[in-house]
């Protein structure tokens, strides 16, 4: 099982907030790529992931402090289980393990999709899919590393849209029955 908490939706328009069933669908999406690409997550009883969406003000500050970079960005993931830049989550299973935060601004995710010529909703899922694979151990500090986790981001949040255009039309999903 993958849990996902959501803090700080009131920086979001309403129809933009996931709702409980949105939650889950994007938690079994996690739990896919966590059996795909980091299985060794798999032995523990269930994983947690904090998404946190901030405002801008608040996320230039964040930026400054952990990446000594002026101004917002969009998306900026804190992984617990990154040792000298390795992903390596503990070995012994865990009933619950957290991940780490994901922390969102609004307002540069606003801008991100204005600029790249899509809707603030497929922005959003793609900065929540990169920031998860970062709390997995993707980077993209070399070329090679950078086109892996691109394929993955791109992959993932296309599924992630499908499901959610689905579960927003009232279409059933047969994926998602018993994720």
């Amino acid at each position: 099982m993958v849990r996902v908490e959501i803090a700080g939706e009131e920086h979001l328009s309403s129809r933009y907030r996931l709702s409980e069933n949105e939650r889950e669908l994007l938690g079994a999406l996690f739990r896919r790529v966590i059996s795909e690409v980091a299985p060794q997550l798999t032995g523990h009883g269930g994983v947690e992931v904090s998404v946190n969406i901030l405002p801008e003000a608040e996320m230039a500050e964040i930026n400054l402090q952990y990446r000594s970079e002026e101004g917002p960005t969009d998306v900026l993931s804190f992984p617990f289980w990154e040792d000298s830049g390795d992903f390596s989550p503990p070995s012994q299973a865990w009933p619950e393990l957290p991940l780490g935060d994901i922390v969102v601004c609004a307002e540069q995710v606003e801008r991100n999709a204005a600029d790249h010529g899509v809707s603030f909703l497929d922005e959003y899922i793609l900065v929540i899919v990169h920031g998860f694979l970062h709390l997995i151990g993707f980077d993209h500090d070399t070329e090679e590393k950078e086109r892996h986790m691109w394929s993955l981001q791109e992959r993932y949040a296309n599924e992630l849209k499908l499901l959610l255009e689905k579960n927003r039309s009232g279409e059933p999903d047969p994926h998602t029955k018993g994720a």
